[in-house]
């Protein structure tokens, strides 16, 4: 096969791993054209395949985390959540377009009706295997490990999957547990003494709080932190100084920006939410060698 064509089918794969819900294979296709094209310098276009590697590399890690996210959605209405479906169908296929239709669900957290739309989807054998890594999803995104590994268990005992398919499940199973627990225990061993809020209702009082922690690299749970005394609330508008010391690590913090997986620290709890900053505005300082920014982020 032309090598050229063979890295297009690749990127092809993915982006349909993608849509599916199936993150980590996506990313191995990408991973694997991206080799290619490095062992293979005379290829024409190189900078385009390069390009469409990035666009899928950015399609991709956006769907990760709407998915990682989720788990704080409110519950859309049952017309609202079929429109949400109507915008993610593409394919022609009536099983495919069912399944797309229910990884939309999941990417916007609405993991109790994605399921009643995945079960049925076991019947059908060309989705089945997408279908129940999607199921298993929920029920990791729902807290519901036990049913999680109930239901794995059970297909271990009928004949709907294949002994690879069974294994390739149970990796999956293993690998967003141990996902899901490390975070956690992140969390619990920088404050054990905090209870830690990530099901708040939407419309919440927020409480008073008085530091907040930004993750930098979203991509890593012990990943760098950057810790804000607050100096200024309102409501759910929270606002605090970011120093020239910090300035390196501050590009996330520019006005339009989307901030996940935030901690907010008040007296008796930390909650977790998601947040857009609204401002960065230069203050006077001082110091003529010293600058700071007042920036005011709202959290959801």
């Amino acid at each position: 096969m032309d090598i050229e064509k063979k890295i297009k089918g690749l990127i092809k794969e993915a982006d349909i791993y993608r849509t599916q819900g199936l993150f980590d294979e996506a990313k191995t296709q990408l991973d694997v054209a991206t080799t290619l094209i490095s062992k293979n310098k005379n290829i024409g276009n190189t900078n385009k395949l390069l390009g469409l590697i990035r666009a899928q590399k950015k399609a991709l890690k956006q769907d990760i985390e709407k998915v990682e996210t989720a788990t704080r959605a409110p519950e859309m209405s049952q017309d609202f959540q079929e429109v949400v479906k109507e915008q993610f169908i593409f394919s022609e296929d009536k099983n495919k377009a069912a399944l797309e239709g229910a990884v939309a669900l999941v990417q916007f957290g609405q993991f109790k009706r994605a399921l009643k739309d995945l079960v049925p989807l076991l019947e059908k054998k060309d989705v089945r295997f997408v279908a129940a890594k999607n199921i298993l999803r929920c029920y990791i995104a729902l807290d519901s490990v036990e049913i999680a590994r109930e239901t794995y268990s059970k297909w271990c005992s009928d004949n709907k999957f294949t002994e690879e398919e069974l294994g390739q499940l149970d990796a999956f199973l293993s690998k967003h547990i141990k996902e899901k627990n490390a975070k956690k225990n992140a969390e619990n061993k920088r404050h054990p003494d905090l209870n830690v809020d990530t099901k708040r209702p939407v419309n919440f009082d927020m409480p008073e709080v008085y530091s907040v922690e930004i993750q930098v690299d979203e991509d890593d749970v012990e990943g760098n932190i950057l810790d804000f005394k607050v100096i200024s609330q309102s409501g759910n508008r929270i606002q605090f100084l970011l120093p020239s010391s910090k300035l390196i690590d501050s590009d996330i913090l520019k006005a339009g920006n989307i901030l996940h997986e935030i901690r907010c620290y008040s007296q008796k709890c930390l909650f977790i939410g998601n947040a857009v900053v609204n401002s960065s505005t230069k203050v006077n300082t001082d110091s003529a060698d010293s600058t700071e920014y007042q920036v005011e982020i709202e959290v959801s």
